[in-house]
């Protein structure tokens, strides 16, 4: 049954809800690698019926656009996505009591903010960086 919409997704990013394995992945694969993971995850949601989907983050700095953008020119299947780009998090992202070694993949995967200010500049940035906007999704 084509035409599913999956409305939470992490397509480039695979680590079974184990905070562990998003350590592991984070920190041992680089972002272009987790986006060739993200074309293997993207061809199976488009063979399981979903068209489009709504992918969350979790996915290197801007892998999410990269993956997105492949799959308009072509390069690879996939369903129509609309990207995030880096979740926006609070400090320390979701992944709490980590070294100070340990908050650079927090980095990767989140833009921390503190306060509405900081949140209205990392969505700014996001939609910069690629992000699907209410302007970007009124042109496609």
């Amino acid at each position: 049954m084509p035409g599913l919409i999956d409305c939470h997704t992490h397509l480039v990013h695979e680590y079974g809800g184990y905070i562990h394995n998003f350590i592991d992945e984070t920190s041992r694969k680089s972002t272009a690698e987790r986006v060739l993971l993200g074309t293997v995850l993207a061809r199976e949601m488009l063979e399981a019926g979903f068209t489009t989907v709504r992918d969350l983050g979790n996915s290197g700095i801007n892998g999410d656009v990269a993956l997105r953008d492949a799959i308009r020119a072509g390069y690879v299947p996939g369903p129509k996505m609309f990207v995030s780009t880096r979740a926006l998090s609070p400090v320390g992202g979701q992944a709490r009591k980590l070294t100070s070694s340990g908050l650079n993949m927090v980095q990767e995967e989140y833009v921390e903010v503190d306060g509405p200010g900081e949140a209205k500049k990392a969505v700014r940035r996001a939609v910069y960086d690629g992000a699907n906007s209410k302007v970007t999704l009124l042109r496609e």
